[in-house]
């Protein structure tokens, strides 16, 4: 398990968490920092997929993380 690995882990969950977090409560100063996580998280879905003991469950959480990742960015949108 490489330190990539763990740390693409982390981030696709954290993109989860963050789009249900700003459905539960949207609004507020913090657009921009959602856009980039949006834009994160879509960019994390190209990159190559990873080898080792997390790679199919960071394979599964790609997807999810860029689809709230654009989803993300719809909300930055609707914030500015």
């Amino acid at each position: 398990m490489s330190k990539l690995d763990v740390l693409t882990l982390i981030c696709s969950l954290l993109q989860i968490l963050g789009f249900i977090l700003i459905i539960a409560q949207p609004g507020g100063p913090t657009a921009v920092l959602v856009g980039i996580a949006g834009f994160a998280a879509v960019v994390m879905y190209f990159m190559p997929n990873p080898e080792g003991t997390l790679a199919p469950t960071i394979r599964f959480l790609r997807p999810l993380a860029a689809l709230c990742g654009v989803g993300l960015i719809l909300f930055a949108f609707s914030m500015a």
